[in-house]
């Protein structure tokens, strides 16, 4: 829950929220909840902007966008140190964070001036790396998995019926005429294994 705060009494607070809804909470459910206040000190705000792409696509390039356009955003604010200027560390760190299932994570830090800036700011950021990472074909992938049976055969052909059995509860059920009938089939070497419904 993120809002600004507009009144404090004695048994609550308000939070006006982005929606410019007014939140009611106890002060007893604040008093044992850790809170970000992100107008207390510092306001400059680091924003993660984090994307996956393919494990075919090009990681070099898809780093030197996210940089790119991290560069050319208006409220990228430069928050590196006279240590950092004399290194030539880059205005935006963007690295890879994680090998997924489907995908590799690139994560860019991006600092804006405050808050509600930063936000913004990965708003957009997300549309326009989207666009260029469309017109350079880097591959956003969508989430699969594969598998892969070595030895027993056995184990294939149970998991197989396991997922083309329909579950008890549903076979004396009428089928919605208006919902189409739908097909698996499984291909092995020796014939069809197919579900209808």
């Amino acid at each position: 829950m993120v809002g600004t705060v507009t009144d404090i009494t004695l048994r609550h607070t308000v939070l006006r929220n982005f929606e410019n809804k007014m939140i009611v909470i106890p002060n007893s459910i604040l008093n044992k909840e850790k809170l970000i206040n992100y107008d207390l000190g510092d306001r400059r705000c680091c924003e993660w902007i984090e994307i996956g792409i393919s494990y075919d696509s090009d990681i070099d390039l898809a780093k030197h966008i996210m940089r790119e356009e991290c560069e050319q955003h208006p409220n990228l604010i430069d928050h590196r140190s006279e240590l950092d200027l004399y290194n030539q560390v880059p205005k935006v760190l963007v690295r890879v964070t994680n090998l997924g299932e489907s995908s590799v994570t690139i994560r860019a830090w991006a600092w804006a001036m405050s808050f509600s800036e930063a936000f913004v700011m990965k708003c957009e950021l997300y549309e326009s790396i989207k666009k260029r990472f469309d017109k350079e074909g880097i591959e956003i992938p969508f989430p699969h998995r594969t598998l892969v049976f070595k030895e027993n055969k056995s184990v294939l052909l149970w998991m197989i019926w396991s997922m083309i059995k329909r579950p008890q509860n549903q076979k004396n059920q009428k089928r919605n005429p208006k919902k189409p009938f739908e097909m698996t089939v499984f291909r092995l070497k020796r014939g069809f294994f197919t579900t209808k419904e």
